[in-house]
């Protein structure tokens, strides 16, 4: 029950506070709009940010493993026995046990599709655990789902109720949103900043996981299509991911035609260098670079499998590949796509769409659920009963 003046006290769990993650952002964000509307917010991790820009309240509950597997478990359990009994509401970001709220940016460990030999591994087998904690029949976590597809897939994987379950609309961060900066004139001055070529058709890959978003799939095309350049956007080359992706780029004689740039901010302005976004995810449970290409006037080609992907059909700005995925099918979109009149109608499309039709209140409407507005009458009981727990607690 909400303290004096509607007032409520949360606790906000997220195993790694690091800079680079849309989550961590997410988390952040969410905390910033709470605390404006009245309420306590306290964000517990066990590896917070190195610095912050603004002052948050931000607990480090530090725990000793040697895997991220290992470290998601002991962070679960520390982060129950702290936070048990002293707030109203406990919201998760990542899975973990006894929550009132998930906020579920990940897909299941379903969806991971594992052979037999990797589910026998205690990585599988925590991940599976906490995953039941949160969806499986007998727990009442509230879920924030980031997309249809999401909740349709854990639905289905463990029969959660359907009214556990709160669809959030998108949400895009306003500096992200810059339809204006797709002119010619600012095309050309963003390539020269960036020191990429003038000449040359760019695509654009963003992601900070290779292999799950597909780039070797875009490696692969990029052999047969001689005239184009590529901008990877997300990993640097001296990081782990980028030391397991340039081998591949070097053997195949691609690497004065990829250039990796690292974790940045200008997203927006790197996007409006680019003439195709180019994103066959294996697994995305939203594909939120695919919604900011969409508005910022940058075509697309995506996975049907990525939760935004429906936003590249209703906006006519892009193809969606079908599923099972087919590396011809990829090919031959990105040929269609490349023509100069598809790129020009794609981009007017987007751009229309953004600016009409999506509204990006996602994280708004999250915090109405997690301040109580939306809540399911299942979670309105969990949090009814966790407080009566608060009351006889000293």
């Amino acid at each position: 029950m909400p303290r004096r003046g509607g007032q409520v006290n949360l606790a906000f769990g997220i195993v790694s506070l690091i800079p680079k993650g849309g989550l961590q952002l997410d988390c952040m964000q969410l905390a910033r709009i709470l605390r404006l509307r009245g309420h306590q917010v306290t964000i517990f991790t066990s590896r917070p940010f190195r610095q912050l820009s603004e002052s948050l309240d931000i607990v480090v509950l530090p725990v000793a493993a040697f895997t991220n597997h290992g470290r998601d478990l002991a962070f679960a359990r520390k982060f129950r026995a702290v936070v048990d009994g002293r707030f109203d509401r406990v919201a998760g970001f990542n899975k973990l046990v006894d929550l009132d709220l998930l906020y579920c940016a990940d897909p299941s460990v379903h969806d991971k599709r594992r052979s037999w030999l990797l589910k026998a591994t205690p990585r599988h087998r925590i991940q599976m655990r906490l995953e039941k904690a949160c969806f499986a029949p007998a727990s009442r976590t509230q879920i924030l789902a980031l997309s249809q597809a999401s909740t349709d897939s854990y639905r289905r994987h463990w029969h959660t109720s359907e009214d556990r379950f709160s669809v959030l609309p998108p949400a895009i961060n306003p500096t992200r949103h810059r339809p204006h900066l797709r002119t010619p004139e600012h095309r050309e001055s963003s390539r020269r900043a960036l020191d990429l070529p003038t000449d040359r058709p760019i695509w654009l890959w963003v992601a900070t996981k290779p292999e799950t978003k597909g780039l070797d799939r875009v490696i692969l095309a990029l052999q047969r299509m001689p005239e184009m350049f590529l901008v990877v956007l997300g990993v640097d080359t001296d990081s782990r991911e980028g030391r397991r992706a340039w081998p591949g780029i070097q053997r195949a004689h691609l690497s004065d035609r990829v250039r990796f740039l690292g974790y940045r901010d200008d997203v927006a302005e790197i996007m409006a260098a680019a003439d195709l976004l180019v994103h066959p995810a294996r697994l995305d449970v939203t594909g939120q670079v695919v919604l900011e290409a969409v508005v910022n006037g940058l075509p697309v080609v995506t996975s049907e499998i990525c939760g935004f992907a429906r936003y590249v059909r209703e906006a006519g700005a892009g193809i969606v590949l079908s599923e099972p995925y087919n590396q011809t099918e990829f090919e031959h979109a990105l040929r269609v796509a490349m023509s100069p009149a598809r790129l020009a109608l794609f981009s007017q499309s987007g751009i229309h769409y953004g600016m009409h039709h999506v509204p990006m209140i996602g994280l708004v409407v999250a915090a109405d659920v997690i301040e109580g507005k939306l809540m399911s009458p299942t979670a309105q009981q969990l949090a009814s009963a966790r407080n009566q727990q608060s009351v006889r607690s000293p």
